[in-house]
């Protein structure tokens, strides 16, 4: 099995994190990965590169940011609700949610919806959106299936049997805590149909991960169980660091009967990044494992900040082509950064860049208050 994220060597560049060099996107199936770092080791900046990367070569993405009150891993229905209003296409694939997907589907004639193929709640998406395009049946289904709660499942079946749908009921999405298996069922299949689609599957990229350490035991339990079964959609159960058969499975006995995993070998991709912290550490190491799922990020050493200020420079000057900054002035920023990193006043490639980024743009819009701008030790 090759990985989405394979960092050969962890080499650091000038900003701090595995090299973009190192960032294999040549993956075929599943795979997770949590990105350890403090605040501004560059975690943000990795899962920016590691989601344009993804979409480059193919994948279908969604950036999440998990939030212990919007968004809480423990209520899988909105993280779930949350990945899917942010899916992303690769190329010219226009728009996003599942309306892009299944119309490809639609277009391409694919019959992987039915038959064995079926999926209790995707397959009659498809359907809809072939039988009734842009009609009442299509609106609701897509609605519903994408978790915004608008209509309930009877209103939306009776709807699909009046276009002629014949399988079995829809059955409830709901937003209860203990529906682990169901999203990841539904997001097991949305990376499977991605695939069949001609996208190379779905790549999920998991920020803020450390809101789980504002929850209260009990909420991180139901989030470490959702996020478990997340990585046993994405990985073959010899590779879990837990066994998947024990996780709790909530609602009637035909939702506990769901399958976590739609489709052996289906291409889900998870990324986790989150600041150390003993519960978040914990929780995370649970789902994913140890040693090289877990990549851990330094902050850049003084001295490579002063390179840092020289290529923000090069970037703003590019952003700005009328700005012409003099040579003297830059190198009047780098002697500063190097001062106040030998002080321990800057620590973080986010204060280099603030820093940097004030400074031209006080030299760009108030060039007399330049001077004055830069004084310090």
């Amino acid at each position: 099995m090759t990985s989405l994220l394979r960092f050969e060597g962890l080499g650091k560049d000038w900003f701090g994190v595995p090299a973009v060099r190192d960032l294999s996107l040549d993956i075929l199936e599943g795979q997770v990965l949590g990105v350890i770092g403090e605040y501004g080791a560059g975690k943000s900046h990795l899962m920016d590169i590691a989601e344009a990367k993804a979409r480059e070569a193919g994948f279908v993405t969604s950036r999440v940011e998990l939030d212990p009150r919007e968004v809480p891993p423990s209520h899988p229905l909105r993280v779930y609700r949350e990945i899917v209003s942010r899916l992303r296409y690769p190329g010219e694939a226009c728009g996003d949610g599942l309306e892009p997907l299944a119309a490809r589907l639609v277009e391409t004639g694919s019959s992987c919806w039915k038959g064995k193929g079926l999926h209790r709640y995707l397959s009659p998406l498809v359907f809809a959106a072939g039988r009734d395009p842009g009609g009442e049946a299509w609106q609701a289904m897509l609605s519903y299936v994408e978790g915004r709660g608008t209509v309930h499942a009877d209103e939306v079946m009776t709807l699909l049997r009046r276009i002629g749908w014949d399988g079995p009921g829809l059955l409830t999405l709901a937003d209860w805590r203990t529906f682990g298996q169901v999203y990841a069922y539904l997001l097991g299949g949305i990376a499977a149909w991605s695939r069949e689609a001609g996208w190379k599957g779905l790549a999920v990229f998991f920020d803020e991960a450390e809101s789980i350490d504002s929850m209260g035991r009990q909420s991180q339990e139901f989030a470490e169980t959702f996020l478990k079964y997340f990585a046993a959609a994405s990985l073959p159960g010899a590779e879990l660091p837990f066994r998947a058969g024990e996780l709790r499975r909530g609602g009637h006995r035909v939702h506990r009967e769901i399958p976590h995993v739609y489709r052996r070998g289906q291409p889900l991709i998870g990324v986790f990044a989150f600041t150390p912290h003993p519960d978040v550490g914990r929780v995370v190491e649970s789902v994913v494992g140890r040693g090289r799922r877990i990549a851990r990020l330094e902050h850049v050493g003084g001295a490579l900040m002063p390179d840092l200020v020289t290529r923000i420079a090069t970037v703003y000057r590019e952003a700005y082509p009328g700005f012409r900054a003099a040579r003297s002035d830059t190198q009047r920023l780098v002697r500063l950064v190097r001062a106040l990193a030998g002080q321990g006043a800057v620590t973080s490639t986010r204060d280099v860049a603030r820093l940097t980024v004030e400074y031209l743009d006080i030299l760009r819009l108030r060039p007399d208050d330049a001077g004055r701008a830069l004084e310090g030790p």
